[in-house]
Parts: structure tokens; C-alpha cells; sequence
């Protein structure tokens, strides 16, 4: 395919890409990656090509392009590409055995019967009053609730949760039965059952 010569998809990403993502990266640097990531079933009516890229301050990142040939548009087109971004930032943290996720430019070419009517922004595949609680769900940090931070005395007026809490800090692997039926006390005489 043309589009792996860095020479054609150097022309193509000045022409089409955001400007902020252009300057982001060194196109001069672009090297063809031989990986696919989309679906099988998918194989004959798309296509893809990964660029390995350097950033100008030299870190690495991907150009990705996908290619859709499907006849009729398909409005989960942002999410199948959101999925094909992870599968490739996977990828890299495999092969360079890093944990530090590198920047992914995603572009997608369409050719399908008509214009592509539906938006390419992925929060829009969620309903109107869903789409603002979606983007603070995936974009900021996520809630973690540490075990080795939890002071259990402060838990022990819920019951249910004090008991799996509990269960789950001490459980068989980290401390005596003796210890754990201490701490459970006072919310095991809360129990009622039902």
C-alpha cells in the first residue's frame, strides 16, 4: 500500500492532520510499523497502517491510519478506533517493556457511498445526559479504594463492608483467623439476618 511509503504519508498528514499534532511530531522521523489491529471480520472492508514517529523533544509516538472502505457508514466507528489505539499502545508496552503509554494520532480515511454522517467524537456515542459524567469517568483518575491504607475501625458501622473489606485485607494469606475475628467483632454483633 502507498500509504506505508513515509514519503506519501508524510504528504498526507501535512495536509490533514491537526495542526497542533503536525508540529507535536518530527514527520522526517516516520517509520512503518508491520502491525494490523482490526478484526478480523473487518479484514476486507478496512485497513490499516502504524507509523512509529519521534515527538520533538524525541519521545516516541504513533501516527495511526485507518482506512475504511465499508459501503455504509457505521456510527461506532470512533469506538472501533479507540479500541485499535489501545490494542497499539498494548503493543508498545510489550515490546519496549515500559509502562508509560505513548501518544497516539489517530486518522481515518472514509470512502464509503456517501458522506459520513455521524460524529467522530467518541463521547457523542453516549446519550446526551450521560456525555459530560463519561468524559470525567474516562479522563480523570480513577477511584481506587487502597487496603493497606484502610483503617478498618473506621468501616466497622457497615457490616457487609466492613466483613469483605476485612476479608479481603486479612484474609487467610496476611493474618490469623485470631486476629481477623477481632477486628470483625463489633460488626459481627451488628449482623442481622434476613
Amino acid at each position: 500500500m502507498s500509504l506505508q511509503n513515509p514519503n506519501t504519508a508524510k504528504q498526507l498528514l501535512t495536509r490533514y492532520l491537526p495542526k497542533e499534532s503536525v508540529a507535536l511530531i518530527n514527520l522526517d522521523s516516520l517509520e512503518p510499523q508491520n502491525a494490523t489491529f482490526i478484526d478480523d471480520a473487518l479484514q476486507t472492508s478496512a485497513c490499516d497502517v502504524a507509523f512509529r514517529v519521534k515527538t520533538v523533544d524525541e519521545r516516541t509516538a504513533y501516527v495511526y491510519l485507518l482506512i475504511e472502505h465499508q459501503r455504509q457508514p457505521h456510527k461506532l466507528l470512533p469506538f472501533r478506533l479507540l479500541k485499535y489505539i489501545i490494542q497499539l499502545m498494548n503493543r508498545h508496552l510489550i515490546q519496549n517493556e515500559t509502562s508509560v503509554l505513548p501518544l497516539v494520532i489517530p486518522l481515518v480515511i472514509y470512502n464509503g457511498d456517501r458522506v459520513y454522517p455521524y460524529s467522530m467524537d467518541l463521547f457523542d456515542l453516549f446519550a446526551p445526559e450521560d456525555r459530560q459524567m463519561a468524559k470525567d469517568m474516562l479522563v480523570a483518575p480513577y477511584p481506587l479504594i487502597d487496603l493497606n491504607t484502610l483503617d478498618v475501625r473506621e468501616i466497622r458501622d457497615d457490616s457487609w463492608v466492613s466483613i469483605m473489606l476485612n476479608a479481603l485485607k486479612y484474609g487467610p494469606s496476611k493474618a490469623k483467623p485470631k486476629d481477623i475475628i477481632a477486628l470483625l467483632y463489633p460488626s459481627h454483633l451488628k449482623l442481622r439476618w434476613v
